[in-house]
Order: C-alpha cells, then sequence, then structure tokens
C-alpha cells in the first residue's frame, strides 16, 4: 500500500514538518509503520491494471494505477487555485482555502499539504448554511471597505452576474461558480 502525503495528511498523524507518520501514535497503538501506508511524492505510478482486472472492470489492461492523493486536495487542484485565489467551496459542509509555498501553522485555521511542495491553509468542516452566511458576510464587509459604501442587495448574485473588479475598481478579480 502507498499513498502521498495529501492523502497522508488526512489522518491526522502524518508529520508535515517531518514527512513521516507519528511516532507517538505508532508508540501509543503498538502499530508497526509497516502496518501504514508508504509514503511516497505525489504522481508516483504504483502499478498499472492487470489482465484479471481489465476483464472485471473493461478498463484497459496496461492503464497505469496512481497512489491515492486527498479528496479535499484533488478538488481544488481541479478548481485551478494558485497563491492569489481564495477558494471558497460550499456544498453539503464547506471549506475556505488559501494556497501557500511555506507551511503556516495557527490556531485558527488547518495547513494541509498540497500538490509541488505547497500548502493549503484552510478553515474546513463548516456547515454549508454557516459557511454561506461566512462566505457572504466576508464579500459584503470586503465591498464596504474597498468602496466606501454600503453595500446593498443579493451578494451571491451579484456575484455571479459581475466581476468585482468591475465594481469596485480595487484589482480584486472574481471567477464565481455558483449553482442552485
Amino acid at each position: 500500500l502507498m499513498c502521498d502525503p495529501t492523502q497522508a495528511a488526512g489522518s491526522g498523524v502524518y508529520g508535515l514538518v517531518d514527512n513521516e507518520w507519528s511516532k507517538d501514535y505508532l508508540e501509543v497503538t503498538q502499530l508497526s509503520e509497516n502496518a501504514l501506508p508508504r509514503v511516497v511524492p505525489s504522481g508516483t505510478t504504483a502499478g498499472q491494471i492487470s489482465a484479471s482486472i481489465s476483464k472485471k472492470t473493461k478498463i484497459k489492461q496496461g492503464v497505469p494505477v496512481y497512489a491515492s492523493i486527498g479528496d479535499y486536495q484533488s478538488a481544488l487542484l481541479s478548481s485551478a487555485i494558485d497563491e492569489e485565489s481564495l477558494s471558497a467551496n460550499i456544498g453539503t459542509g464547506g471549506q475556505l482555502s488559501l494556497l501557500s509555498k511555506r507551511p503556516h501553522f495557527s490556531d485558527r485555521y488547518e495547513t494541509r499539504p498540497f500538490f509541488d511542495d505547497s500548502y493549503l491553509n484552510c478553515i474546513s468542516g463548516l456547515p454549508a448554511g454557516r459557511a454561506i452566511k461566512l462566505f457572504e458576510d466576508f464579500c459584503r464587509d470586503t465591498m464596504e471597505t474597498l468602496s466606501g459604501v454600503p453595500f446593498e442587495g443579493d451578494v451571491l448574485k451579484v456575484l455571479d452576474q459581475s466581476n468585482i473588479n468591475e465594481k469596485l475598481g480595487a484589482g480584486i478579480i472574481c471567477h464565481p461558480k455558483f449553482f442552485d
């Protein structure tokens, strides 16, 4: 078994600084480190589809299979997050994420590994209703602060229909993707 750091970190017992499984965890649980997946760099090939699996799944034999990655990180990777973006992902739950080249640790957010030796600073596990309210309040406060004028109206509707840069002229670009 193998996984990459984005998957290992989801266990809560993989260290971001030392890039290894927690010695305290192994000691308390009496587990051997061999019982845990080997942590490999993102994009490492774990094997390929065998003839028997190909027959069962109809996936072409020989297709590469890669080490598992974190679902949260893969979702953000597909959103094309960069260091100039704040990702607000709100569904049945919610997360706010900011990409960084160095790990930053705080009591106010979690730091998780990302791809290409970068990190995510995130607030996760937000119930969707509270996450939407938090996001709306943040956007409303930002618009009011940058424009100096109280904002009236539906924040999400305005974001969906316009580009904040055009509204505020403050160098802020918004690429919303809101779905009913």
